[in-house]
């Protein structure tokens, strides 16, 4: 069916483009991938959610990637990547917004959170903050001492994961889900610094890899090894749930779907992340 030359197809495209667009512009991507993980494993394997960690959750992912893009130092007349523009042209409306969100989180998760659920909470801040002084320290450095993809990995598979100490369960099976996600984050991370290197973009600060230019040129044996690792993984958590087995495959898919697609950095990171929240949205609609 087309419309003034223009299909249904390349309409709804168009149209979902733009949405995810303006998560990722806002930073908002990261928080919805956080939040969709976490609510598909709690969903798929435990049977278990809670609105109240995911909205929290939610939020502080923002306050930190929002912040950190935010304060990326810029030189004098060097134009810089779309995804670090929000709130630069307006700093003072920026910052309203994100001590609100502070504010609201913080309140939220004394109101509604148990002592041990603000234990987790306060614990995962700790390790933000954390990497935000050793991100510092590389700045001033002018070079990556630990790969930041594993760094972030860690961070998300925690946010995600830690919660579910709250139900009781057996702590090899919460560790088990753990790598999985910390599999799954890493892929996504190896697979757009991937993307960064042979792409020539990067930033002032010489990465782990960049110092290592053997590593790189191996490093697709990487990101197939954990192609298969992620479904087998997946698998080995929970042999009798084919959710858990199928999104992981399918992720898997997709993904290197797109990796092998020529497009322009901005819509590389745009598609990626957005298969990084509908796939494990797709498994919460299986799961239930």
């Amino acid at each position: 069916m087309r419309f003034a030359n223009i299909t249904v197809k390349d309409f709804l495209w168009t149209k979902l483009l733009k949405a995810c667009a303006a998560l990722h512009l806002n930073s908002l991507d990261a928080s919805v991938v956080a939040m969709f993980w976490k609510n598909f494993v709690s969903i798929a394997i435990w049977h278990e959610a809670s609105l109240e960690e995911t909205l929290v959750l939610g939020a502080c992912v923002w306050l930190g990637y929002s912040a950190d893009r935010f304060i990326e130092p810029v030189s004098p007349g060097e134009s810089i990547q779309s995804r670090f523009s929000l709130g630069r042209q307006k700093p003072a409306c920026f910052l309203c917004i994100w001590l609100a969100v502070l504010s609201a989180s913080i309140f939220c998760s004394f109101l509604f959170f148990h002592r041990f659920q603000n234990t987790v909470g306060f614990c995962l801040v700790a390790l933000v903050v954390m990497n935000f002084f050793i991100c510092a320290w590389e700045g001033k450095l002018g070079r990556e001492i630990f790969p930041r993809e594993i760094r972030t990995s860690l961070l998300f598979a925690s946010s995600c994961v830690f919660w579910e100490w709250r139900l009781g369960v057996n702590s090899l099976e919460i560790w088990k889900v753990w790598m999985y996600l910390f599999l799954i984050f890493f892929f996504n991370c190896t697979i757009v610094k991937e993307y960064e290197f042979h792409g020539k973009v990067g930033g002032k600060v010489r990465t782990f890899i960049d110092q290592r230019l053997k590593l790189a040129e191996v490093f697709h044996l990487l990101i197939y090894g954990l192609a298969i690792l992620i479904p087998v993984v997946g698998f080995g958590i929970a042999p009798n749930n084919p959710v858990l087995t199928f999104c992981g495959l399918l992720l898997v898919a997709t993904t290197l779907f797109v990796r092998r697609m020529k497009t322009k950095e901005s819509h590389f990171r745009i598609l990626l992340e957005t298969c990084f929240w509908i796939i494990p949205g797709t498994g919460i609609i299986l799961a239930l």
